[in-house]
């Protein structure tokens, strides 16, 4: 999923500075809000997979 993000916010600025597509003054802004709430989220999904621990790692501790 991290993956997709991070390619969703490149295509979305790519789309804005390639020229093909004339968006409005609220398309570019929209266009640059979005992308900037999927970062956000994909941070978010990487900080979390940081602090995560393997499901063997927690289950082997469960058994102890």
């Amino acid at each position: 999923m991290i993956g997709i993000n991070i390619l969703w916010v490149a295509d979305s600025i790519l789309i804005l500075v390639s020229g093909w597509f004339q968006p409005t003054a609220l398309g570019i802004a929209f266009v640059l809000a979005q992308a900037a709430v999927v970062a956000v989220v994909t941070e978010l999904e990487v900080i979390g997979l940081k602090k995560s621990t393997p499901v063997e790692v927690e289950a082997a501790a469960l058994r102890l």
